[in-house]
């Protein structure tokens, strides 16, 4: 029997699967550090009880979740959003300018030709930065498999 626990970023849910089967899940935003109070242990799944929302996250057994979510694309970028919280960047904010960029009129011209930007800053909490310098560049659906290639 496999059993896993999963903060699962395309669902914005804790999820708690057995054998390929979801059996339980809570709204993310019902978990610290989103909501303000914990769920009551007497009402809270045990499963379910891995401390705060932490996205990507898996705590047990991956091999329970069905096999038809993991091969899902989010799923397979669930590391790369994991590098991203890590390092102290939003990845949903990541993924904000990168779904606008696709639906910009740069997106085809910054094929195999990044686009750079500066985007300045100015706020108290970053004292001594002026900005950020940020590099974009589309990759068309048919060159996508290559970056997940193991």
């Amino acid at each position: 029997m496999a059993i896993c626990t999963y903060d699962n970023p395309s669902t914005m849910a804790r999820e708690c699967w057995q054998d390929g089967l979801l059996f339980c899940h809570y709204k993310a935003e019902l978990l610290p550090p989103f909501a303000k109070d914990a769920i009551p242990a007497k009402y809270f799944f045990i499963g379910a009880n891995i401390g705060e929302w932490k996205t990507g996250r898996i705590v047990g057994d991956s091999s329970a979740i069905d096999a038809a979510v993991m091969s899902r694309p989010k799923f397979r970028r669930i590391e790369s959003l994991n590098a991203l919280h890590a390092a102290g960047l939003n990845p949903f904010g990541v993924q904000l300018v990168a779904e606008s960029m696709l639906k910009s009129g740069l997106a085809p011209i910054s094929t195999g030709d990044p686009v750079t930007f500066f985007f300045p800053v100015h706020r108290k909490d970053c004292e001594g930065w002026s900005g950020v310098k940020i590099t974009l560049e589309a990759v068309r659906a048919e060159a996508s498999a290559k970056l997940f290639e193991e």
